[in-house]
């Protein structure tokens, strides 16, 4: 997760904080699997859902978005 976050760091995440473009978040799928990804919104659809990317830290991963399945 270098060069964002070296070993040793801490992080602390609050649930009840609602995210911004470029923060980092910890996301759970329905298995209760977390990971830890760049939050980037990208759209608002006509009922007032926000759609939105999880950007990996590691290129080597996908780019997640909550508009297709994975």
């Amino acid at each position: 997760m270098e060069p964002d976050f070296k070993s040793g760091d801490v992080i602390i995440v609050d649930p009840e904080i609602k995210p911004h473009l470029g923060e980092f978040i910890v996301a759970a799928n329905n298995e209760r699997e977390a990971t830890f990804k760049k939050y980037r919104p990208t759209r608002i659809d006509a009922n007032g859902n926000e759609h939105f990317e999880l950007v990996p830290l590691n290129r080597d991963y996908p780019t997640l978005s909550s508009e297709k399945r994975h």
